[in-house]
């Protein structure tokens, strides 16, 4: 059992290593099991609060990463690698009628699309979609992301990540001991299982 533990060990090291050698990367935190806790406490929260304004919202990426055996929370720059999917999508009757733009060369493409109506260049309505899909079955999901930066460590497997609300961002940060209002300053969850 000894065994067990000083691998596991070895691999969370390994694995927060890399993870501080991210550009962008100011702290790398393990979360407890009561911490996990609390944040999807927070989510939930976010999400009932936002229940009063005309579109729901719903953080499937930190349901996911709290699911894992080991969940990591990461406090980051802007020039952290920006994520490979979107964090944020809007569905309705569980269509995607919109989602955020994480790829430049889409957004240019979809700056041709007469279908497609941008928002501030980072949000994309696909508006043949949102005209057959009623706006009050919108759902604003944050789903779980891949995280490849981690994806080829043979001692890990099913690497998730999620963008959690801004409750659970300060949250994270007051644990951390950095500063909650620093708009510079954005969190991030990881979620992976180890392999035996």
């Amino acid at each position: 059992m000894a065994g067990n533990a000083s691998n596991t060990s070895y691999v969370l090291d390994k694995v927060e290593s890399i993870l501080r050698n991210v550009e962008g990367t100011l702290g790398v935190y393990p979360l407890s099991r009561v911490e996990l806790r609390r944040i999807l406490e927070l989510e939930e929260k976010h999400e009932e609060n936002a229940s009063g304004s005309s579109t729901r919202c719903l953080n499937l990426g930190v349901r996911e990463v709290s699911r894992r055996q080991v969940a990591l929370a990461v406090v980051k720059t802007c020039n952290f690698p920006r994520p490979v999917s979107p964090t944020i999508v809007l569905v309705s009757d569980g269509v995607i009628v919109g989602e955020e733009i994480v790829d430049s060369a889409k957004n240019e493409e979809l700056e041709k699309n007469p279908k497609a109506i941008l928002i501030d260049r980072q949000f994309v309505m696909y508006q043949d979609r949102v005209k057959s899909h009623p706006a009050s079955d919108s759902v604003f999901q944050f789903p779980p992301t891949p995280f490849p930066l981690l994806e080829k460590m043979e001692e890990i497997r099913d690497v998730v990540s999620a963008s959690p609300s801004a409750l659970s961002d300060l949250y994270i940060k007051e644990k951390g001991g950095w500063q909650v209002a620093d708009p510079q300053l954005g969190t991030i969850l990881i979620g992976f299982d180890l392999l035996r």
